[in-house]
């Protein structure tokens, strides 16, 4: 993710959460209903448009995502 945050960085904001911490891993579990980890797009709104479930995404899922939602696609 570094990577595209980086070149996406005009445009998207980005923020990691710890998910070994009890706080966050609550936060991943029961706001976005992942196991362990995932990737969640917001729009411009800030409302929720993309999740991606999983901790070995592919650049390819995540590129489509990001696309989708800044109308790239």
């Amino acid at each position: 993710m570094h990577g595209l945050e980086n070149e996406f960085k005009d445009r998207v904001g980005v923020e990691i959460l710890d998910a070994t911490t009890p706080e966050n891993k609550q936060k991943i579990q029961n706001e976005f209903g992942f196991k362990t980890h995932g990737l969640v797009i917001y729009d411009e709104a800030g409302e929720l448009s993309q999740k991606l479930d999983g901790h070995l995404l592919k650049e390819a899922a995540i590129r489509e995502a990001l696309a989708g939602v800044l109308g790239e696609s």
